[in-house]
């Protein structure tokens, strides 16, 4: 059993080594051709471009050949940070090298200064952006600003298309409960009379034409007829009532903070008359048109930036296109793109690292199984808990992301479980192999 494992060991160890050799090899041009460039960049000048050939030649040896004059060139003079012939003694390099750690600073502060800046060719490309769309009409496009309309309904009707967050209206479910239980009351009486007047007709003695036919009734008795039509009447009515008062219930409310926001514009900007504006007012009767509804981590981007305004990401949120739609400093509106950009990051870093937290603990710790077990478990539960937040308690969607969860983790404890090679080499021993 030792024998392959001393071989493995060994081919590993020739591996490093080869591995280290090459890294030595190419570590001395490529720091040369970066001490240059940083030199360059930094107006000093390149040290193997400013010395002549023969110094080129023997730049990194030290001593009395590092200099090979050439034909009719005159010694050189010692100067400070060159190699001067006939000494064995490095040159000194102290005030080169301060300089040259001076200049890197500045070099890199620079660079930083103008990634995170604005770049000018950045502003050309915009610029080349904007005079593209005039040429083909595009800045002829209306943009829609509420503040052109006037005061009133017209404005307030701007002001709410212009965000789809803001489209909603009063559920009125006490008017359609009303009206439902009033055409129910109806309807049911209507029942009554319809069974009482078939209990008379069977119990008379002449022949029943309600109870058996369809045409008109005997001796000129329509009585039959009408109390059907009235029920058919009052059952469409009921029908109607009942299927527009799900259909506006089935909506949805709207998320508090555009309630919110819809009565704070409202409130302070005045366009309807007294009392006109009190629908507002019924905030649990209030149903969003808005039909597409935003993720667990869209809706916990827009909580962030409604409740911290000054979030980092309040900034980004803000394109110029969203902040030219209105002139009013109290108004806001944010990029959906870009919203969903970050939400989509937030979702990736949960999903990435529900799995790689746990499997740095249970993989790359020494850690007991009764340890593994107690982590493994918190994970779990944990797992479960985000599941059901984000899922807004689907029950069969909880369930099977918990136990495909469940399964990853368990085949870690499963790895983990037999220490290699030591528990291998006791399990064969037992059985006989290796004897």
């Amino acid at each position: 059993m030792a024998a392959p494992l001393t071989v493995v060991a060994r081919g590993l160890a020739s591996a490093a080594v080869a591995i280290q050799r090459l890294f030595r090899a190419f570590s001395v041009p490529m720091h040369t051709n970066t001490t240059d460039d940083i030199r360059l960049e930094a107006g000093v000048g390149s040290g193997a471009m400013d010395q002549p050939e023969g110094q080129l030649r023997n730049r990194f040896s030290p001593g009395p050949q590092a200099y090979l004059p050439n034909e009719g060139e005159e010694s050189p003079v010692a100067t400070e940070g060159a190699l001067t012939p006939g000494t064995g003694d490095e040159p000194s390099v102290t005030s080169d090298t301060d300089a040259l750690k001076e200049s890197f600073v500045k070099v890199a502060l620079r660079r930083l200064s103008t990634g995170l800046g604005t770049n000018p060719n950045t502003e050309e490309r915009k610029n080349k952006k904007k005079a593209f769309a005039e040429s083909r009409g595009h800045h002829l496009f209306e943009k829609h600003r509420y503040e052109r309309y006037p005061e009133g309904f017209p404005r307030l009707a701007a002001w709410v298309s212009s965000d789809r967050d803001l489209e909603m209206t009063r559920g009125f479910k006490y008017l359609y409960q009303r009206i439902l239980l009033q055409d129910t009351v109806e309807v049911n009486e209507l029942e009554k009379k319809l069974f009482e007047a078939d209990m008379m007709e069977d119990a008379h003695p002449a022949p029943n034409f309600s109870l058996r036919h369809t045409r008109e009734e005997q001796d000129g008795n329509t009585k039959h007829r009408e109390l059907l039509e009235a029920i058919r009447k009052a059952l469409k009515k009921h029908k109607e009532t009942a299927a527009d008062y799900k259909e506006l219930q089935s909506f949805g409310k709207p998320l508090k903070r555009n309630h919110e926001a819809y009565y704070g514009w409202l409130w302070s900007n005045r366009q309807l008359g007294q009392g006109y504006d009190d629908y507002l007012k019924h905030a649990d009767d209030m149903i969003s048109l808005k039909n597409d509804r935003l993720s667990f981590f869209d809706n916990f981007v827009e909580e962030h930036v409604h409740h911290f305004p000054i979030s980092i990401f309040e900034g980004w949120l803000q394109p110029e296109e969203e902040r030219n739609k209105t002139k009013d400093e109290n108004v806001t509106y944010r990029s959906e793109t870009r919203r969903r950009i970050l939400a989509g990051g937030l979702l990736v870093l949960t999903a990435v690292g529900t799995l790689v937290v746990p499997v740095f603990f249970l993989s790359l710790l020494s850690l007991s199984r009764v340890q593994m077990t107690v982590i493994a478990s918190i994970f779990i539960l944990a797992f479960a808990w985000i599941i059901y937040v984000v899922e807004e308690g689907v029950v069969y969607r909880v369930l099977l992301g918990t136990t495909t969860y469940s399964a990853i983790l368990v085949v870690f404890l499963n790895i983990n479980a037999v220490d290699f090679p030591s528990d291998a080499l006791r399990v064969c021993q037992n059985a006989g192999v290796g004897s």
